[in-house]
């Protein structure tokens, strides 16, 4: 799915005055109730749920950027929107800069693939400065809208710079069940882009690399199986790690294998004393 799939001007609002993280959110919750995906929803639920994920982390990105989002159980598809404020509001940033434009994303909690997806571009797109400029200085809902369409007519992922503190986690997931808690937990988590890659008809493969022989002999759902490989810093890595053995260690145990390793071995660069 595509951000343009469910961005509309409806649910854009730019130079709000609002003063605290509570008021950007409630505003959002408001925003989000109106649009027919939600439809019946409370605001004051989605404003709860909304809540709940910021009081496992800020949901900001740094460079004056937050993309609040939350899984509703009944929520009738995606919504995405965007948000701008007058002033800056202190969201407890990463980078300890206060937020003027939020972007967010409200969708079904049986989707979680899709979530990170819509998560992930929003996450590109706020990569470039020129990009949070250009919403910032939006004049209405529409051109902000055309912004993001500019960008998505043209987008390539962008990995981070090469460096020692970046490492690469694979996530092996032989079960629907122990996948679909992964993804959970990515979605739930900061930032970052991640691709998902099938691996049913891998297994003969996967079974000749010590590694992973006792792993795909151990059972788990013949007819499943898939790949999540997202790059990410040392920090982020080691809090991902963390929560993965939180939710899924115990019920996923012979369903879940993780290995992680670092960028620049991944990708096989030289240093230059080696060239």
């Amino acid at each position: 799915m595509e951000l343009l799939d469910v961005l509309r001007a409806e649910t854009v609002v730019l130079g709000q005055n609002l003063v605290s993280a509570d008021q950007v959110l409630g505003r959002i919750s408001e925003l989000a109730a109106g649009s027919e995906a939600l439809s019946g929803t409370p605001a004051d639920q989605i404003l709860a749920a909304l809540k709940a994920r910021e009081s496992l982390g800020s949901t900001s990105l740094g460079g004056g950027v937050a993309v609040p989002h939350c899984r509703l159980e009944h929520a009738g598809g995606f919504v995405v929107g965007i948000l701008t404020t007058r002033r800056e509001v202190r969201f407890d940033s990463p980078d300890g800069r206060d937020v003027q434009t939020f972007a967010f994303v409200i969708g079904p909690r049986h989707d979680p693939s899709t979530h990170l997806e819509l998560l992930s571009q929003l996450s590109r797109f706020f990569r470039k400065p020129a990009n949070r400029k250009a919403l910032q200085n939006a004049s209405n809902p529409q051109d902000a809208v055309d912004i993001v369409r500019s960008f998505s007519g043209s987008a390539v992922a962008i990995l981070p710079d090469i460096g020692t503190n970046l490492r690469m986690i694979h996530v092996f997931a032989r079960s629907r069940d122990a996948f679909n808690d992964v993804m959970d937990v990515l979605a739930s988590h900061e930032q970052h882009s991640a691709m998902i890659v099938d691996t049913v008809r891998s297994e003969s493969y996967l079974a000749s690399i010590p590694a992973f022989a006792g792993f795909v002999e151990a059972g788990g759902d013949d007819r499943f199986g898939k790949m999540v490989v997202t790059v990410v810093h040392e920090k982020v890595a080691n809090q991902l790690l963390r929560r993965l053995e939180f939710s899924c260690g115990n019920t996923h145990a012979g369903s879940l294998l993780v290995t992680v390793t670092e960028i620049q071995h991944a990708m096989g660069t030289i240093s230059p004393s080696q060239s």
